[in-house]
């Protein structure tokens, strides 16, 4: 593993927003995609156009000119890729939305671990390879506004947090999600590697998490089965969420 006296920029200039390393960070995968991550030891970040709210990577797709010139974007946006994450550890709304199965598994680490991983697949390409941060979240016209004032600023004038804080906006109809985002922006001289979009980033398992939790609606036999498989195959701590367990006391009807 590289040491922080390697990294100085990287490791202390491009965690953006008021994120610590030390800061908690959380995501829920469908049962199928966390047993990927667990066999192969691997996380996916994908291209902005995969996202599905448009407002977020418009900056990618605009036109763009200097002068009377159009200036193509295309290297630019399809050398980015993220990874989105969560500062909530339990709310009702990201296991409805991502576990639709209710089956899903959310996995617990820290801005640092996941931002190293990616800074060390990168393997210091440029001081603006990769960035991670805190979302912020704008109405509709203070995205429109940013796009007229700042646009051509962030996009030529060589800036990496520019570009990274474009890719770290979104509408305030998604501030419940509290999200947080890993960035990997790739030279075009890579890109045929990822045509497909997906930028796979190497991690060591074990390493990279403090806690699997398992989906809270699940029965309780169902739970310990998972739990039993999963204890064979990693020593990471395997919890259930408890979201939507109560323990109800009895009523005295006679107060």
């Amino acid at each position: 593993m590289k040491s922080t006296q390697q990294i100085p920029r990287a490791w202390t200039e491009n965690i953006l927003n008021e994120l610590t390393h030390d800061t908690a960070i959380y995501r829920i995968f469908s049962w199928k995609r966390f047993s990927e991550i667990l066999a192969k030891n691997e996380l996916i970040l994908v291209n902005p156009d995969m996202w599905d709210d448009p407002f977020e990577n418009f900056y990618l797709k605009a036109d763009a000119y200097s002068g009377k010139d159009k200036v193509s974007l295309e290297s630019l946006r399809k050398g980015c890729f993220g990874q989105c994450w969560t500062l909530n550890e339990d709310t009702d709304a990201m296991w409805r939305i991502y576990s639709p199965e209710k089956n899903g598994v959310r996995l617990k680490t820290t801005v640092g671990k996941l931002f190293r991983s990616v800074i060390e697949q990168q393997g210091i390409l440029t001081d603006f390879s990769s960035y991670i941060g805190k979302v912020e979240y704008l109405t509709k016209e203070e995205i429109k506004t940013y796009h007229q004032q700042s646009f051509s600023q962030t996009m030529l004038g060589g800036q990496g947090t520019g570009f990274a804080s474009m890719l770290l906006r979104k509408r305030t109809s998604f501030a419940h999600e509290a999200e947080v985002r890993v960035l990997a922006s790739l030279s075009s001289e890579y890109l045929f590697e990822y045509e497909d979009g997906l930028y796979q980033v190497k991690i060591d398992f074990e390493d990279m998490f403090d806690e699997i939790c398992l989906d809270p609606r699940l029965e309780i036999g169902r739970f310990e089965e998972m739990k039993t498989k999963l204890m064979q195959k990693t020593s990471v701590p395997i919890i259930q969420s408890d979201l939507y367990h109560f323990d109800f006391q009895p009523i005295n009807l006679d107060i």
